[in-house]
C-alpha cells in the first residue's frame, strides 16, 4: 500500500505504480538447487498476480 500510495513527479494520480512479490522461506538452509527455488518463487509469484496483483504471497521451502 505504502508504494502504491508514493508516486513519482509527472506519474498519473491512481494506480501509478504497484508491487507483487513471491516469497519463499528455507527450511532448513544448507546446499540448495536454485532451478528448484526459482521455479517455487516464480510460482507464488504468479499466484499474487492472479490473486489482484498488489500483494505478497509466501511460501515454504522444507529440504
Amino acid at each position: 500500500m505504502a508504494i502504491e500510495g508514493t508516486h513519482l513527479h509527472g506519474m498519473p494520480t491512481e494506480g501509478a505504480v504497484t508491487v507483487s512479490l513471491g516469497v519463499l522461506s528455507v527450511d532448513p538452509p544448507g546446499d540448495l538447487d536454485r532451478s528448484v527455488l526459482y521455479s517455487e518463487v516464480a510460482e507464488l509469484l504468479y499466484q499474487a498476480k492472479q490473486q489482484g496483483r498488489n500483494r505478497v504471497v509466501s511460501g515454504r521451502h522444507r529440504t
